[in-house]
């Protein structure tokens, strides 16, 4: 139930009801606040471009993830098919892991993602593999994903 409603939200956010940025901000910050205080930990499910679900930190109910690909990511779906079959790979500057994921779910099992994110900031914020995902995660980088053998 709570996904469909986080579904239907995040859809109306990115889609018809987009012009009312002045809301949905502000709203924004207040999902992300309670996030933290009350310790929502319930990952939920995103699409990443035309990849996943991939199940993500609690923070990024609303983010538009399945629209990447576009705009100043248009090369997107082009590096993670060059992934296809690899051993491994090495995402640097992986933020939260959103290339990481879509590359360890098309990599040859038993393959490694190497991510590795050098901005503090951005290693503060939740990384997308830790045991979730099918993925593991080691300290010390963002989303190090090793795809588990199927």
């Amino acid at each position: 139930m709570m996904a469909v409603l986080l579904a239907t939200l995040r859809r109306l956010r990115h889609g018809p009801l987009r012009r009312f940025d002045a809301i949905w901000l502000p709203l924004g910050r207040l999902h992300r606040w309670l996030v933290r205080v009350l310790g929502w930990s319930a990952p939920v499910k995103q699409s990443i471009g035309r990849y996943g679900p991939f199940l993500l930190d609690a923070q990024f109910a609303f983010s538009d993830f399945a629209g990447w690909g576009g705009g100043h990511n248009e090369g997107f779906a082009a590096c993670i098919e060059a992934c296809r079959g690899r051993r491994c790979v090495i995402d640097v500057g992986a933020h939260v892991g959103l290339v990481a994921l879509p590359m360890a779910s098309v990599i040859a099992a038993g393959g490694v993602v190497v991510a590795f994110e050098p901005a503090a900031a951005n290693r503060a914020l939740p990384p997308t593999c830790n045991g979730i995902n099918n993925a593991t995660s080691t300290p010390n980088t963002t989303a190090p994903c090793r795809r588990k053998s199927r």
